[in-house]
């Protein structure tokens, strides 16, 4: 890597496409309003996956309930941690 410093555009620009990985299509889609707002976006998408564990939690089927639950709730923590990242982001001085 060379020795410029990332911009503001680039912070942002990486915590949206690690969030797009982490929730899937579908959800990247749904949130994609929400693309220049990275606190909302995360939050919306922390209700989108908890919507999803809801419905999944519906179903009812045993086998899928289980694996379904564990994959939605490593997007929460994956969620999370870029919630983290991005109060970094914001409390740099970008100026």
């Amino acid at each position: 890597m060379n020795n410029e410093l990332i911009s503001r555009q680039q912070a942002d620009r990486a915590v949206n496409q690690l969030l797009s990985v982490i929730i899937g299509r579908k959800q990247a889609i749904a949130s994609n309003h929400l693309a220049n707002y990275i606190p909302e976006r995360l939050e919306f998408c922390l209700k989108l996956i908890t919507q999803e564990m809801e419905n999944d939690i519906k179903l009812g089927d045993p086998d899928i309930v289980g694996a379904a639950l564990s994959r939605s709730q490593r997007k929460l923590s994956s969620v999370q941690s870029l919630k983290v990242l991005s109060f970094l982001i914001n409390e740099v001085d970008w100026s």
